[in-house]
């Protein structure tokens, strides 16, 4: 584990040595780039715009390999749970890590993953039997997506509770544009609060229309 630092009776990261586990777990995956500090930097910034999450996000600094003295935040284990909450690239790993040895327990992060996980797997049941192929974190632009289902051209995403907000809710939208706009799909977005049945049940129903759209 990199240094941590003990401020406020809390003890925290900074998100330099974060960014090193970060690349540490990357480097193990073929053809990730490192993520930069300023790149995290950014994404804490645009969290602390629009949630109070301040004392979770302490303002610090650390002196880079010129020796110049750069802006970093010391980061607690609440502070270390919001990021995971609106990450979903495999970067959650190192993250969930990182929360456990702050003094987080595992089991408070790992719910969302098992929504959406559970869901994607009764909707590959319900789609099983109907000879429809879904396929799961495709790679289109940048993005991945939760669920696609090429024979009809649908993009499934299963939105959870930090989709809901600001930056997020903007982005997603900007992203969706993008992706239809190279997929040209169609797109069926999932509220993690409600059903699954619910849910399977958008999904058909888009298959049915496009169905008799084909």
């Amino acid at each position: 584990m990199n240094e941590l630092v003990l401020e406020d009776n809390e003890i925290r990261i900074k998100s330099v040595e974060l960014v090193d586990i970060i690349n540490q777990f990357r480097e193990l995956e073929e053809g990730k780039s490192k993520l930069r500090h300023k790149d995290l930097m950014e994404k804490i910034r645009k969290v602390l715009d629009v949630v109070q999450n301040q004392q979770n996000f302490n303002e610090s600094n650390y002196i880079d390999k010129k020796g110049e003295r750069r802006p970093c935040y010391k980061i607690n284990k609440n502070g270390i749970k919001y990021l995971i909450d609106i990450t979903k690239s495999s970067d959650r790993i190192p993250l969930q890590k990182v929360y456990e040895q702050l003094g987080g327990n595992h089991s408070e992060i790992i719910c969302i993953d098992r929504f959406e996980t559970t869901f994607f797997n009764k909707l590959h049941d319900v789609l099983k039997p109907l000879d429809i192929v879904m396929l799961t974190q495709k790679t289109v632009l940048d993005y991945r997506l939760d669920g696609y289902i090429p024979k009809f051209n649908i993009a499934i995403e299963y939105d959870e509770s930090q989709h809901f907000i600001e930056p997020q809710k903007s982005q997603d939208i900007i992203r969706q544009k993008e992706i239809e706009k190279a997929l040209k799909c169609n797109f069926v977005r999932c509220d993690y609060r409600n059903t699954d049945a619910y849910n399977i049940g958008l999904v058909l129903n888009e298959i049915i229309n496009r169905k008799e759209v084909i």
